[in-house]
């Protein structure tokens, strides 16, 4: 069976890497993605009930989850890369176009910004799916005693997490604030890019418990 390639710049699996790219094979032996494998897909499936492409999103799950490296980890793993080489700010390098931006930024008048309607979420991070088109992640927050805050996927975008303790990626109980609607995860499916929708996207607001 062919392996499977995943993109991810920045991380280091030992006996797995080759340079900015890792492989995972399928194996037959004991993955610990599976245990919470079919609670996950029951959360992807309530979100794409509407999707055609729902058994070709769950079977693409399945086989990138049959691999024996933990993606919880890897999850963990990606993040700590992203927060260690956050993205730098560009500046224009004309200073009279640096001086007119600060000038206007102080006299022009500011627009009210729309305020976003989120909703709260918490549990445990339970299962965690690579997304190679829009290099981001959807993961599955476990059931708690709330199941209308938990048992749940939800799309996530690496390092935009606005604490810098106790949250993504220092923790695996988790609560904090999605935007629900906001489609985040893309996965090369077939011959193109395909969504697979979820509750929603983690904003920056998130953490836990020390």
């Amino acid at each position: 069976m062919p392996a499977l390639l995943f993109l991810l710049p920045g991380i280091a699996l030992a006996n797995q890497v080759t340079f900015s790219s890792y492989t995972t094979t399928v194996s037959t032996g004991y993955s610990p993605n599976q245990l919470y494998l079919n609670k996950f897909l029951n959360a992807v499936a309530r979100a794409n009930k509407n999707n055609p492409m729902l058994p070709a999103i769950e079977n693409k799950i399945r086989q990138d989850l049959s691999t024996t490296t933990d993606m919880v980890w890897l999850f963990m793993k990606d993040n700590q890369t992203k927060l260690k080489n956050p993205t730098k700010t560009t500046v224009s390098n004309n200073f009279f176009d640096d001086i007119a931006l600060f000038l206007s930024s102080i006299f022009e008048p500011k627009q009210a910004l729309a305020t976003v309607a989120t909703s709260p979420f918490g549990g445990p991070l339970d299962s965690a799916e690579y997304c190679d088109c829009s290099d981001s992640w959807l993961i599955y927050i476990g059931p708690t005693a709330n199941p209308a805050t938990s048992d749940e996927a939800l799309s996530y975008e690496e390092g935009t997490q606005a604490f810098r303790n106790y949250n993504i990626p220092f923790a695996t109980e988790l609560f904090g604030d999605e935007e629900p609607g906001v489609q985040g995860c893309y996965e090369y499916i077939g011959y193109s890019c395909t969504v697979i929708s979820s509750e929603g996207e983690i904003t920056p607001i998130v953490g836990s418990n020390p």
